[in-house]
Parts: C-alpha cells; sequence; structure tokens
C-alpha cells in the first residue's frame, strides 16, 4: 500500500468516528466498510487499485479500530448517520458504497436510508436485509453466542478463532487477527441492536448491485447468495474462487477487477 491514507474524525452525538481519506476528492466516491471485529486496514489490498479511480472513503465502524466505545455508547446500527455526515463533510453529494461480512448490511442499510446518496451497493460476504432471512439470522445469533462465551474465558482464542474462520488462508488470517486487537470486550455492547437494520417487510432500493461470496465461504452464506441471485436475476453476482468469507483479502487480484469492471459499469456518483 503506498497511497498516503489521510486520518480525519467527526463527531455525532459526543461520539468520534475515525475515518480515512485517500484519492483525487474530484473522482467518483466509493466507501469501504470493513467486516465486524476488523478495521480500515481490511481493505489495505484495495486502497491502491481503488484510489487510481475513486475517492477513496474507509471508516473504522464504532468498536472497531480507533472508533473505540465511549460514554456515549453509539452503536454500529447509527453508521449511516455517520456516512451521510462523511459525504457532507467530504463535499461528495453521492458514493459507491462496499461493505464486507457486516459491512454490507450497513452498506444496505445505509442505501435504504438515504437512498439519495448511493449510486451502487456492493456486498461481499452477506446477505439481504431485506425479506425472509430467518434462517441465516438463526445461524447468526448461534455463532455469536458462540463468540460471547468464548471471550469471557479467552480474547485471544476469540480473535483465533474469528481470523481463521473469517478468511481462507493464513497470511489473510494474519492480517485479520492483527486488525483485531483494537475490539474489545466492551465493543460488543456496540453490537447489540444489529435487529434494527434489519427490514423483512420492505422492499430493497433500486441502486445498482454487486454480491460477492467466496467459494470457501460459510455454506448458508453461499447459500443466501445464490438465492439472492435467483430472487433477483439482475443482479451482478460472482463466487470468487480461491476466497473465504473475507473474498477481499483471499483473492484480492480477483476481487479487485469484478469490483473496478462493476463500479465503471454503475451510474457516476453526483459531485
Amino acid at each position: 500500500m503506498s497511497n498516503q491514507l489521510s486520518a480525519k474524525t467527526i463527531n455525532i452525538h459526543d461520539f468520534d468516528l475515525h475515518y480515512y481519506t485517500v484519492g483525487n476528492p474530484d473522482n467518483p466516491a466509493l466507501i469501504l466498510i470493513h467486516p465486524a471485529f476488523g478495521d480500515h486496514q481490511c481493505f489495505a489490498q484495495q486502497i491502491d487499485s481503488f484510489a487510481k479511480l475513486h475517492y477513496v472513503i474507509l471508516i473504522d465502524l464504532p468498536g472497531h479500530g480507533r472508533s473505540q466505545p465511549s460514554k456515549a455508547l453509539i452503536g454500529i446500527e447509527r453508521t449511516p448517520e455517520y456516512l451521510a455526515a462523511i459525504l457532507q463533510n467530504e463535499n461528495q453529494a453521492q458514493a459507491h458504497v462496499l461493505g464486507v461480512s457486516l459491512g454490507s448490511l450497513i452498506a444496505q442499510e445505509f442505501a435504504y436510508r438515504y437512498p439519495h446518496l448511493v449510486a451502487s451497493v456492493t456486498v461481499v460476504g452477506g446477505y439481504s436485509i431485506f425479506g425472509d432471512q430467518r434462517a441465516v439470522m438463526r445461524a447468526q445469533r448461534k455463532e455469536m453466542l458462540k463468540w460471547m462465551f468464548m471471550v469471557l474465558f479467552s480474547i485471544e482464542r476469540f480473535r483465533r478463532y474469528v481470523a481463521k474462520i473469517s478468511v481462507f488462508y493464513s497470511a489473510g488470517q494474519e492480517l485479520f487477527y492483527q486488525r483485531m486487537q483494537f475490539f474489545s470486550r466492551s465493543s460488543f455492547r456496540l453490537m447489540s441492536k444489529l435487529n434494527q437494520i434489519m427490514h423483512p417487510n420492505e422492499v430493497a432500493p433500486q441502486q445498482k448491485l454487486l454480491v460477492l461470496v467466496g467459494e470457501h465461504d460459510q455454506p448458508i452464506a453461499l447459500q443466501a447468495a445464490r438465492e439472492w441471485q435467483q430472487q433477483q436475476p439482475t443482479i451482478d453476482y460472482h463466487v470468487l474462487p480461491n476466497a473465504g468469507h473475507c473474498a477481499n483479502m483471499d483473492n484480492p487480484t480477483l476481487f479487485n477487477q469484478l469490483v473496478l469492471d462493476f463500479l465503471h459499469s454503475a451510474p457516476k456518483p453526483h459531485n
């Protein structure tokens, strides 16, 4: 990674959310939202490639990276408010939004709440926040209970476990593990209201959509992606070989090319 990130903060409700920018602000804006437990450096292998053509904005979700808990206890479900404020702060009228895992749910919620600010959405290792997702949510709740039990006894064991199931190859697993060092037991409190970003009775907004899933992701994630594509045949959908849940960290070359091709074909954000 050769491009130098500019570190910034934005404050809402007495909470400082840390974000980073790189690239030419006259280029189309692209927001990158990392997976749970990591931070913005989970996109280390995307920054140089994407910054050539886009004004890249990365964030540390509440409780992650440098956006650490405070008395305000701003939950992750309020991240769309921060994204809207960041675009205003950066004089960007609209942006493409890409999220990995939990980040993909936030990306969809941002597009749902602020459709005029979003030119396109890219979902990586995620599922639709619209319609009946009870099977996926049951599996997710079961996994989260396992995480919380693990954290009670050893947060080190928890970090190693999550890194292993999130990234398929060892090099990426080590990077993910290093980026988890800021995630603490108290950070879990900020994830308690994620059910608020599920909309089982709502229709998804109509922004152009790219759905990517690694071939080695969990079976339920692969199934959710297939069903999504079957229900919305017009979406751009790819299964990435040699990649796990965080496909951008396992197969960055193919990942970057697929995303850039998609962004080239998507409507350009308004300036």
